[in-house]
């Protein structure tokens, strides 16, 4: 992908994500996808980081990587 390619990229992530929309469909993806994910079948803790990283790269993307501390710290203190 190109420099160009990946800006064009990052815009859309940002108009798409920080839209009132676009924020509460994350709030929905936090809630559904961002709790912990130790579980004790392999399977399932794999499928539940598979859930939890779409969440947090739309954040990485978005620069809002805070907010990626913010999901963790909130795991550690469940």
């Amino acid at each position: 992908m190109s420099n160009k390619e990946e800006r064009a990229r990052q815009r859309d992530f940002v108009e798409t994500f920080t839209s009132v929309a676009g924020e509460r469909v994350v709030r929905a993806l936090h809630a559904s996808y961002g709790g912990p994910v130790f579980h004790e079948n392999a399977l399932e803790m794999a499928r539940r980081e598979g859930r939890r990283e779409v969440l947090l790269a739309i954040l990485r993307v978005i620069g809002q990587a805070d907010r990626v501390f913010e999901i963790e710290a909130l795991e550690e203190d469940e």
